[in-house]
């Protein structure tokens, strides 16, 4: 099996789903298999503490980037004015609406840049699949708060344009095992913002982790959108190399 993340353990999961994927399920899964790959060095350590497996069964295969993958930029105007938006004049937030997103805390730093006069448009791109619990709630915050735009079923080359002229990337995540879109949004020359979570740190690089206080996010945030645009970040691992490793960790368990 591939683990991604557990958040099946995490505080916010069902009380009987934690019984049961701690009692039932991850036993008889880690008993079937020969190892398991995950997608991180840090998921590789949650692994090991909280479910129950030994060093030696995990296998870490990151996952991977393709630029191509987002369409050509000579599409983006075209994308841009049909959304309404203006190359630098929105900042992006790119992910599942669910609680380990915390959204209600960007809604919050996004308040206090409005407050201060630096209120551009926050563009939530996102796949709005039904909601379970308390992230029932959070489309509502989403649609009634001032100049947030709500993308639904946004496919690559959109996706592509929006993570090339946004001024800036928020991520402001709970829980991640291997956290994606801030991985895209650097490899298309985003700068980036996001928690200082484990899998975050041994991804991206030290500026982009940033702790939750709303102050020091709306701080950051300035700071980004005052200075010249980065480059691409180049050298990410890509989906090919990604298929490569699955397949020599394949290849070693089944001999």
């Amino acid at each position: 099996p591939c683990i991604h993340d557990l958040r099946v353990l995490a505080p916010g999961a069902s009380f009987w789903r934690r019984i049961y994927a701690r009692t039932v399920a991850f036993p008889k899964l880690w008993t079937l298999s020969a190892g398991v790959m995950t997608v991180s060095r840090s998921m590789k350590q949650e692994l090991v503490a909280r479910a129950g497996l030994k060093e030696e069964q995990v296998h870490v295969i990151p996952n991977g980037v393709d630029p191509e993958a987002f369409g050509s930029p000579d599409l983006d105007e075209q994308i841009l004015r049909k959304l309404d938006l203006k190359p630098g004049g929105f900042r992006l937030f790119v992910g599942h609406v669910e609680e380990r997103k915390n959204l209600p805390f960007l809604l919050e730093v996004h308040r206090r840049l409005m407050a201060e006069g630096q209120g551009s448009t926050l563009v939530i791109a996102t796949h709005l699949r039904p909601l379970k619990g308390s992230s029932r709630r959070i489309p509502g915050l989403l649609n009634n708060a001032a100049k947030v735009r709500l993308l639904d079923a946004v496919d690559d080359t959109i996706l592509g344009a929006l993570y090339r002229h946004a001024s800036v990337f928020l991520l402001p995540s709970l829980l991640e095992g291997f956290s994606m879109t801030p991985a895209e949004a650097l490899v298309l020359g985003c700068p980036v913002v996001t928690s200082d979570l484990p899998a975050h740190r041994e991804l991206l690089p030290e500026d982009a982790l940033l702790d939750l206080e709303p102050s020091k996010w709306c701080q950051r945030v300035l700071e980004w959108e005052g200075r010249p645009r980065p480059c691409p970040w180049d050298g990410f691992p890509t989906w090919s190399g990604a298929a490569g490793a699955m397949i020599q960790v394949l290849s070693s368990l089944s001999r």
